[in-house]
């Protein structure tokens, strides 16, 4: 408990009064409270970037999500029931996505999980990760597996999706779950959810970010006695937050006035700021982990092909999804050749064509295996990454972790520099164990991004580092 700067027996009377209000609270005026359905709308004006995609997730409908109570400790105890807002009707990835795999290494990919690739597949396939209504992977681990995905989300700007996970998520004694779930309801602006059941740590926590929620939820429930009684013990106890008491004093006399600077910025201060109608902007969402909205972003189209150029004939017609000319086609093994600067793009559309379910002409086909299998230039992931894909792949039930680990593996970059046989085996992959089309999406996206030099408007690739 923080100590007090107040002297005798008043300083003991005042700190057993931090921890004692809550059980005055339950013989005393009740705080008004609201089931997680009615999150209200009134969610942060976010920084999103233009063209930004319309949330799918569906409406909170009152049984979508079942809350459920769970201690996470050294023992590595299970999360409880499953927790999203994604299932198998509406594009989720199945309760048993994490079956078999390790909580800790799981949270350890999810932290590096890429958000923002080049390509739409990617960015589809990492968002239905998190947000997929599934049990949590077993085993010990520092933090909960929920906790790790409501950052995420943050992260990638799904702050809706994150509140409404977080208003119907419960995990007992775990207090860097619930500073999340509070975090994740604050910053989209959801004020009853902000004082109801989610955030009960407000009426035992002696932490200054918990009381100052204590007293705002006292305040919001008109409960005057009590909001008195913690701002007395709040001033006794010097916990008082200037920041807090500026944007407290506009929401309740609609003022709006900034204080300057804001050191220590939390969601509380947040909510308050969009409680008072002043504006929020990128860098304050981002000192709390918020990114912008992603953009529905698309690689640029390929340049139109005349027929004479058989690599461009090829990957224009497995972008529209057609199946490429057979003479283009047949054109490819000689220009796939290790010595050809082009020898690993025609390597790559050859495979692609197969993997794509499209006939290749006879010559084409019976080369092709010793071209997928020919080490091409071009980025590869670690090798433990590539590893552990393999290794998840063939457990039988850790696809979830195998599908994070490509995507790890891939990184923000996007497959666009990958070496051509790396390219074909993910691809392989998500035919094996990804969702329905995931694999021809993602092999659209591999050769809409692919970088060759003779296509002025294809960027070149980055640096490696």
């Amino acid at each position: 408990m923080i100590a007090s700067r107040t002297n005798g027996p008043a300083a003991a009377f005042l700190s057993f009064m931090v921890l004692a209000l809550p059980a005055w609270a339950q013989t005393d005026t009740p705080i008004a409270t609201a089931p997680p359905q009615a999150l209200e709308a009134a969610p942060v004006q976010q920084p999103a970037e233009p063209e930004a995609p319309a949330a799918v997730v569906r409406e909170f409908q009152p049984g979508m999500q079942q809350s459920s109570t769970v201690q996470v400790g050294a023992l590595g105890r299970s999360e409880g029931g499953p927790a999203g807002l994604l299932d198998e009707s509406n594009g989720g990835l199945g309760e048993t996505l994490w079956s078999g795999s390790s909580r800790a290494d799981v949270i350890g990919l999810l932290e590096k999980l890429p958000l923002r690739s080049p390509a739409p597949s990617l960015r589809d396939l990492a968002r239905r990760l998190l947000l997929t209504r599934a049990e949590a992977p077993s085993g010990p681990s520092d933090k909960a597996f929920l906790t790790a995905r409501l950052k995420k989300m943050l992260e990638g700007g799904m702050v809706e999706e994150a509140a409404i996970i977080a208003a119907n998520a419960r995990i007992a004694d775990d207090a860097g779950f619930a500073r999340a779930q509070a975090d994740a309801i604050l910053i989209a602006g959801h004020g009853e959810a902000a004082c109801g059941d989610a955030t009960a740590l407000r009426l035992s926590s002696a932490e200054p970010f918990w009381i100052e929620l204590r007293a705002y939820c006292y305040w919001a429930a008109g409960d005057s006695d009590m909001y008195d009684l913690t701002r007395t013990v709040m001033s006794a106890q010097d916990l008082s937050d200037g920041v807090f008491d500026i944007l407290f004093d506009d929401v309740r006399n609609g003022t709006k006035d900034i204080p300057d600077p804001i050191d220590n910025l939390t969601a509380l201060h947040l909510f308050l700021m969009t409680r008072a109608g002043i504006p929020v902007d990128a860098v304050m969402l981002a000192r709390l982990g918020v990114g912008a909205a992603i953009k529905d972003s698309r690689p640029p189209p390929l340049p139109a092909s005349d027929g004479k150029d058989p690599i461009l004939a090829v990957a224009s017609a497995l972008a529209s999804g057609i199946a490429p000319p057979d003479d283009a086609l047949a054109r490819l093994p000689t220009l796939a050749d290790p010595a050809n600067p082009e020898g690993g793009h025609a390597a790559l559309l050859l495979g692609l064509t197969r993997a794509m379910g499209m006939a290749l002409p006879k010559r084409a086909d019976e080369s092709l295996n010793s071209l997928a299998a020919t080490a091409w230039p071009g980025r590869r992931p670690a090798p433990v990454l590539m590893d552990r894909i393999a290794q998840a792949r063939h457990s039988g039930s850790r696809r979830g972790e195998a599908l994070l680990t490509m995507l790890v593996a891939i990184g923000s970059r996007g497959p666009g520099d990958l070496a051509p046989d790396v390219t074909l085996q993910l691809v392989q992959l998500l035919k094996d164990i990804g969702p329905a089309g995931s694999a021809d999406a993602f092999a659209r996206d591999a050769i809409l991004l692919y970088r060759a030099p003779q296509w002025s408007n294809v960027p070149p690739a980055p640096t490696q580092h």
